[in-house]
Parts: C-alpha cells; structure tokens; sequence
C-alpha cells in the first residue's frame, strides 16, 4: 500500500513511497507525516493536514499484512497526529467560514478515530477532553455564526448530540491519555 494523497483544490499533491517491512522504516515514515501535518497546521492549512491523516488511516486500513505491533506502533503514531489536529481544530476563534471548516474537518476525524476499523484499542477510542474541546467549538461557532448562515452544510446539532451521548454513554471514550499527550504546536 501507499500513501497517495491529492488535493486538487489546493494544488497540493503529495505521493509517499510504500511502506518497508521493516518496523523502524514505518516509524520513521510516521515521524515524517507527523512534521507534516505539524507543517500544514502551522500554515493554517486545516484541509491538506486532514487529507494526509485520512492518508495514513486509509494505508493501516488497507494494509493487510502487518503484524499487531506494527499494528499498534501505527496506531499509536496516528492517534498522536490526530491529537494534534485536535488541539489545533477545537480552539477559539469560532468566528467566521474558516472556522467551521476547521471545526468540521474535526469533528470528520473525529468520527473517522471512532469508527474506524484497523485502529487497535484504545486508539479507536478517543479522550473525553478531546470531546469536550469538540462540543465546546460546536456551541462557540453556534453563537458565533448562526446555522442559517451555514448555508445547511454542517448539521451541529446532531454532531454536538452524537458528543453528548457519548459522554454520557462512555461508549468510545478513553478517559485518560495513554503516553504524553501531545503538545499544541510550539512556536
């Protein structure tokens, strides 16, 4: 499998060579899209940073000849990127168009972590911090931006009440971080 991601709005076409057997090769191609992504939302660029880690969940899911470590060891590097992503996407201002696309391409990944079959546990979970900071953007951008003024392209209120169920639920939730948690991007 390769990564082979596209974005023909923007421009951007990135293509990654087939991942090599070898563990430490996997490793350090996830070191790789990790400063990537770190780049991507450095610049503000929400939608390639999103491509790329729709990329790498697409490569663990079609990935069929990888062994549980490995399994483990990229599940692990992809929960890290999303961290990451989700602490750029969930934070204040939720003013403007901008912000509901950031917010949005949130919240999609989110639902990519929860759903997604090729994660092991507990990366297919995701923290409760994680979706309080989701349902906090939701309700800033509801105040922020009226959904009459979305244009019906976004559907907040079922999302923040998928987020409520499952806090209340527990269902999907990992209630503490395994390993460090990623820090927001440094400057």
């Amino acid at each position: 499998g390769a990564f082979i991601l596209a974005s023909t709005r923007n421009g951007i076409r990135e293509v990654n060579s087939a991942l090599d057997q070898n563990l430490s090769m996997r490793t350090e191609e996830a070191r790789e899209i990790r400063q990537r992504v770190v780049s991507f939302l450095k610049e503000g660029n929400f939608e390639s940073a999103h491509q790329l880690i729709l990329g790498m969940l697409d490569f663990l899911r079609d990935e069929s000849g990888l062994e549980e470590s490995d399994k483990e060891g990229l599940s692990m590097s992809i929960d890290e990127v999303l961290q990451l992503f989700y602490n750029t996407a969930f934070v204040p201002p939720y003013r403007g168009f901008a912000a509901r696309s950031r917010i949005s391409s949130g919240l999609n990944l989110l639902h990519s972590q929860l759903s997604h079959a090729g994660l092991v546990v507990p990366y297919n979970q995701v923290p409760k911090p994680v979706l309080l900071s989701a349902l906090k953007a939701l309700t800033g951008l509801n105040e922020a931006m009226p959904m009459d003024a979305w244009g019906g392209k976004m559907d907040n209120a079922d999302a923040a009440y998928r987020i409520l169920q499952r806090l209340v639920t527990g269902v999907g939730i990992r209630n503490r971080m395994e390993g460090s948690r990623p820090r927001l991007l440094e400057k």
